[in-house]
């Protein structure tokens, strides 16, 4: 009887010893099933991008950074690569798609744009660069003479060069949750004042901004929530044409209080009379 319960014993263990690699097997089989598949999917999407010229790779984890850029057709014009964990190394092969006309490459964990970015795709109009570590932005960014939006969000820029504002056709400007201090004025001096219709600027560390912003002449909606702002410039009264001023979350110097008709801290304002009575009472120190 002892001996039958040996037996029987050991060939229980035994069995789950030999189910282990199986188990094993069974997991790799699965993973490389979805690795296929995943290529599979990738090149469909490239074999597609030669007739429709956009390619949409976002969400995508690529096992080498090159794949599969190297089959990506020099005429592209479209390219979504959000969320793809590039972390230091980036395709270069994406810097031959001279071009490429928008460029996604957000929520990444890139701390650096290479300069080759704007060198070589000159014929950008629209770059998402937000949800990254970026801390600053190369001044070659000025080669990008049709790019209309830039989005800059939720990073860690704590400078802006001036050459944002050679930017002769840019309409939109981001640059919400970064560490900015300051903006240089000689960024609203440039090409961009005759252009630029929206700006944001909002959750960031500013005290205020540059006096320059009063040349922005065709400036439609400015952003500048939560900051640290107590008063604009007075040049911003140049702004004509805003229809839409974001500006709750700061210490505003309200002078004087509890009257009617003073915006609240925690308010928006319309259209440009109502930029113009924020202005009443606020002043500068």
């Amino acid at each position: 009887m002892a001996s039958t319960m040996h037996a029987t014993g050991t060939g229980s263990s035994s069995g789950k010893l030999q189910s282990l690699p199986s188990s094993r097997q069974q997991q790799k089989k699965a993973s490389n099933e979805t690795v296929r598949s995943r290529e599979a999917e990738i090149h469909l999407k490239v074999k597609e991008a030669r007739t429709s010229q956009l390619l949409m790779l976002s969400n995508t984890k690529f096992l080498h950074c090159a794949e599969p850029f190297e089959s990506v057709p020099h005429s592209l014009k479209h390219l979504y690569l959000s969320n793809c964990h590039f972390v230091d190394e980036f395709p270069e092969v994406v810097f031959k798609l001279t071009l490429l006309e928008t460029l996604d490459i957000s929520r990444n964990y890139m701390d650096e744009l290479p300069a080759t970015v704007f060198e070589n795709l000159r014929k950008l109009v629209t770059l998402d660069c937000s949800f990254n570590n970026l801390i600053s932005i190369s001044p070659s960014c000025c080669q990008l003479k049709d790019l209309t939006e830039l989005n800059l969000a939720n990073n860690k820029i704590i400078y802006l060069p001036q050459e944002v504002g050679e930017l002769s056709k840019l309409q939109v400007l981001i640059l919400s949750n970064n560490l900015l201090r300051d903006i240089p004025g000689a960024v609203f001096a440039g090409p961009v004042s005759q252009s630029l219709l929206h700006l944001a600027v909002d959750h960031n560390l500013l005290l205020t901004l540059p006096p320059e912003i009063g040349n922005l002449a065709a400036l439609e909606e400015l952003n500048i929530r939560n900051n640290c702002f107590k008063y604009l410039p007075v040049n911003a009264m140049s702004l004509k044409k805003l229809t839409a001023f974001h500006h709750s979350g700061n210490d505003w110097l309200i002078c004087p209080p509890n009257i009617d008709g003073v915006p609240g801290k925690m308010q928006s304002s319309y259209g440009t009379a109502a930029l113009e009575k924020l202005f009443t009472y606020i002043h500068p120190p």
